[in-house]
């Protein structure tokens, strides 16, 4: 009898085991491909497409990022109601307006693509190796430019300019990574964050010794839609202006 009721006893917990860790790896194909995810109620009426796209990702904890820009993507009022249907539909009726825009799936952010004209060089571009300590999102952003500097010139010793910290209350890391892609990092730091969105500065097709132009911008969810919607703007108009 104690044989059979440690049988049981066993087995009940093993059952508990397995179902927790069915459970905890269930949600891990959707957060790989956010594409795939579920969307309820989807209300838009905004004055261009990266704002929609930003929408989209406040209201369902979605990160994008943005390989390609052009003024295209600011001059294209969109409105859109849809009841339910999956995060890639969404995404495609949104893009339905720019042409020659896709979207992908990697890494647990939405990326968005220009497939005829091809994403900037530097993007492709790997980072032997990135340290970075527990701070907010934009010093960590900082530092994976300078990584990426100096993995194009070894002996660049100095950076010039400003940047902002960005939100102090919400830091992410630390993160030890090796041999990953300027995506992938880029990535890794919207995912980990409460939610952003990165865009490149596509004007910069490849990269030199001499480049003094920023190759992203990341906007932090945690900040208002408003103010995001204003950096946006801001942002595209300059790198568009410097192609």
């Amino acid at each position: 009898m104690r044989i059979t009721r440690f049988s049981e006893t066993v087995f009940f917990y093993f059952f508990i085991i397995i179902t927790c860790v069915s459970f905890a790896q269930a949600p891990t194909k959707t957060l790989s491909n956010p594409l795939l995810k579920e969307v309820k109620r989807v209300h838009l009426k905004r004055s261009n497409i990266l704002e929609a796209l930003l929408q989209v990702g406040y209201e369902n904890q979605v990160c994008f990022g943005i390989e390609f820009v052009e003024k295209e993507l600011l001059s294209q009022p969109l409105q859109l109601e849809v009841e339910s249907s999956s995060l890639g539909d969404i995404v495609g009726r949104i893009l339905a307006s720019a042409k020659g825009y896709v979207a992908e799936g990697k890494d647990g952010v939405v990326l968005i693509q220009k497939t005829a004209a091809g994403r900037p060089q530097w993007l492709d571009l790997r980072v032997r190796t990135f340290r970075a300590p527990r701070s907010s999102v934009q010093e960590i952003s900082n530092l994976l430019f300078m990584n990426l500097m100096i993995e194009i010139d070894p002996v660049h010793r100095g950076f010039a300019g400003n940047y902002s910290p960005g939100d102090p209350k919400e830091l992410i890391g630390p993160f030890s990574e090796n041999g990953k892609t300027v995506p992938q990092l880029l990535n890794l730091v919207v995912s980990s964050s409460k939610g952003g969105m990165w865009i490149a500065n596509s004007s910069v097709r490849s990269l030199t010794v001499t480049t003094e132009k920023p190759l992203w911008t990341i906007v932090e969810y945690s900040w208002p839609f408003d103010e995001n919607c204003a950096v946006i703007r801001k942002t595209i108009q300059q790198y568009t202006n410097s192609s």
